[in-house]
């Protein structure tokens, strides 16, 4: 515990220092933490200093916003299954091809290979299009 016999009490010891001696380590010590804290002003009113716009960290902003304020069926509908859409998706095309390489017999037949790969090129365009016109990119809705 410090002890104050003149009324003066130095910050590292604790003990009485050269009178004005314990001022000018806390002034030092409040301009140490208000440069770590990015204060422009030196801490004097607390405000942060100022930085340029940034449009990422901006859009990042909004759409957490925009997260926190949605409802769940809304927060399900737009962020949530645009994601399970693109499994589902992907699970058609294996189980589809799986189905359509399973034959009878050991070695595949190689036009069998070729209407696996037609189906899951054919499939591709379908679903980005209804994922698009489900999921729209603009100012509503990020990607």
């Amino acid at each position: 515990m410090p002890r104050a016999t003149s009324g003066v009490v130095s910050l590292s010891t604790g003990r009485s220092g050269k009178p004005g001696e314990s001022e000018a380590r806390v002034r030092a010590f409040k301009r140490k933490v208000s440069r770590d804290a990015g204060l422009a002003d030196g801490g004097r009113t607390g405000g942060p200093v100022r930085r340029a716009f940034d449009p990422a960290e901006e859009s990042h902003r909004e759409r957490r916003h925009r997260d926190a304020t949605m409802g769940w069926r809304e927060w399900l509908g737009d962020r949530y299954a645009k994601y399970w859409f693109a499994v589902g998706v992907l699970f058609l095309d294996i189980v589809v091809s799986g189905l359509v390489l399973q034959g009878d017999s050991p070695p595949v037949p190689p036009w069998r290979y070729g209407v696996a790969l037609a189906f899951v090129l054919g499939s591709a365009y379908p679903a980005v299009l209804l994922y698009r016109r489900l999921w729209p990119r603009g100012e509503e809705s990020v990607p």
